[in-house]
């Protein structure tokens, strides 16, 4: 049964009965097959979903934040057992709702290349960084800088998120470089990932 990540996001919150992180909420959505694997950013819909949900509603909304990153149904809130599955009318509405409260385009294909939870040691920070990586999982294929990107970009301490950005006019390299040298953030994070445009 394939659900709006909004109706999933409940129904596995209220099955576990317990506060759960966002990308365990996804694991979750995945596992019990209420969602397929599509997105390029599960985890980035998910978390906006939820955002998007607590801004707009306050104290009507159906979730609270009880940590950073973790989340849980509000007292009272009764979810059927058995929720209808998502119409295409809704997941394109719900698809609209994140466009329009996100002030990052989403669009299909919009991210043509990404790195999760990239180890800050492992960049070339000297002069011109250089972050290196393999594009697809062919044999023989060589590395590839992936430091022209733009895109979006979020860096970590540990798994937990202390910033999130974007990039259009400088290079994803040279922000990444900034944060590490110049920026309130440095020495505050160990891993970053990135979703590029190109």
């Amino acid at each position: 049964m394939k659900l709006t990540w909004s109706n999933a996001i409940k129904k596995v919150l209220s099955e576990e009965g317990k506060p759960l992180r966002y990308d365990e909420i996804v694991q979750k959505i995945f596992e019990k097959e209420y969602r397929q694997k599509g997105v390029a950013t599960p985890e980035g819909t998910v978390l906006s979903i939820l955002s998007i949900d607590i801004k707009k509603n306050g104290e009507d909304s159906a979730f609270i934040r009880v940590n950073p990153g973790e989340y849980t149904l509000r007292k009272g809130v009764m979810i059927p057992s058995i929720l209808q599955e998502a119409t295409k009318e809704e997941e394109i509405e719900e698809q609209k709702e994140i466009e329009k409260n996100v002030d990052i385009p989403v669009k299909k294909s919009l991210v043509k290349a990404y790195g999760i939870y990239w180890k800050k040691e492992n960049v070339r920070w000297k002069n011109n960084p250089k972050i290196l990586g393999i594009q697809g999982r062919s044999k023989g294929v060589t590395s590839v800088d992936f430091s022209k990107q733009t895109g979006i970009y979020l860096l970590y301490d540990a798994k937990e998120i202390v910033y999130v950005g974007r990039t259009t006019d400088t290079t994803l390299g040279q922000r990444l470089y900034d944060h590490y040298t110049k920026t309130r953030f440095e020495g505050r994070w160990d891993r970053f990932s990135w979703f590029g445009f190109k």
